[in-house]
């Protein structure tokens, strides 16, 4: 379990994302039909195979939410973002890298989701200072 990460010791993000780097493990040369980072072919999510993939989900810890890393059953969750990791992680994201020539270079690197905000804020909105930093 964990809190939602702060700005400069105080101030909360307003959104969140989930992202996982999926593409990158499932080119790694040992599936029969691997994952094709340049056309994005092939990249799974959950990885081929694979009977559990970790997500993130919210619970309440001590009257404040805190987040906690697992499966979508553990005891007292109260947001699994979907419960799955095809719910979780979104659809596939093409990143843009700098290339040769100042060309730019697109890969399927990642699985991604972003959220309008973010859902488990400590101390109401995510921009109220606990105390004043001195």
């Amino acid at each position: 379990m964990f809190t939602s990460p702060l700005i400069n010791g105080w101030r909360q993000f307003d959104r969140v994302a989930f992202e996982t780097d999926l593409p990158r493990i499932e080119d790694n040369g040992t599936l029969a039909n691997p994952c094709n980072r340049t056309t994005g072919a092939n990249c799974t999510n959950p990885p081929t195979g694979a009977e559990f993939y970790p997500i993130f989900s919210t619970t309440n810890a001590g009257g404040a939410c805190a987040w906690q890393e697992g499966g979508a059953h553990i005891p007292g969750t109260t947001n699994t973002f979907g419960g799955t990791s095809t719910a979780e992680y979104g659809g596939l994201l093409n990143n843009v890298y700098p290339g040769a020539g100042f060309q730019p270079v697109y890969r399927y690197n990642d699985f991604r989701r972003v959220l309008p905000n973010n859902p488990c804020t400590l101390f109401g909105g995510g921009t109220r200072a606990l105390s004043t930093v001195q």
